[in-house]
């Protein structure tokens, strides 16, 4: 059963970040020494890049993404 378009979350979990049983948000906090950088530094990525692009509800989306995660760091959820 293929899945509609309108089903496929690209903030939360987009398929093609996904690499078998693994997102690659998952591979990247398993080799990157400091996994809180990258968040810290996509998030700004799409903070600073969100008017530039044809989503920009998306690109704030996927920034508030990455700064849970950093809170998640701190707060150890």
């Amino acid at each position: 059963m293929s899945r509609r378009f309108d089903d496929v979350d690209y903030v939360n979990h987009p398929p093609h970040y996904q690499k078998g049983d693994l997102e690659v948000i998952e591979i990247i906090e398993n080799v990157v020494p400091d996994p809180y950088s990258y968040c810290f530094g996509n998030s700004l990525k799409y903070l600073c890049r969100h008017m530039d692009k044809g989503n920009q509800v998306q690109d704030l989306e996927k920034a508030k993404w990455y700064i849970d995660r950093m809170i998640g760091d701190w707060t150890n959820d």
